[in-house]
């Protein structure tokens, strides 16, 4: 399953971000995959039994996804490392969107930087180059597993 959560920048450039990754992933060589935006927009992220609550919620959409006819899930607004840690935990990646950076989602080693705008931007990739990775790197791991 595909899992991607959307950190930094504004709500506007990672809601732009999620449809451009969910058109991505229809249009991926292979056969296409369907990928659902979601959202947990409150409660705002502040206290620690906000996050909580917000990563809870995180782990039960991704949890209900399962044996859905979705090839997985992009979580458009990942407000606090808890969220993060969660997707992370389920296999998924923390992809950063080009802008102000997250003062609360750590970005780690191997986290992909990307951009709403077409073609990349410097280091940024764009939705259909960072999903090309992502299908590459799990591709190199299934082989690596099967020999």
């Amino acid at each position: 399953m595909i899992l991607i959560g959307l950190a930094g920048s504004t709500m506007a450039r990672r809601d732009n971000m999620g449809l451009a990754i969910a058109t991505a992933g229809l249009e991926m060589a292979g056969g296409p995959r369907r990928l659902a935006r979601l959202a947990i927009c409150s409660p705002e992220p502040g206290k620690m039994r906000d996050e909580i609550m917000r990563a809870e919620r995180t782990r039960d959409r991704i949890d209900d996804m399962r044996g859905s006819s979705f090839s997985g899930a992009v979580m458009v607004h990942v407000m606090c490392e808890a969220e993060a840690k969660v997707i992370r935990a389920r296999g998924g990646e923390i992809w950063h969107v080009e802008g102000m950076p997250s003062d609360s989602v750590v970005i780690h080693w191997g986290d992909r930087l990307v951009t709403d705008t077409e073609g990349g931007s410097r280091h940024y990739l764009d939705a259909v180059e960072a999903l090309s990775e992502m299908a590459m790197a799990a591709k190199t791991k299934r082989e690596a597993r099967a020999s």
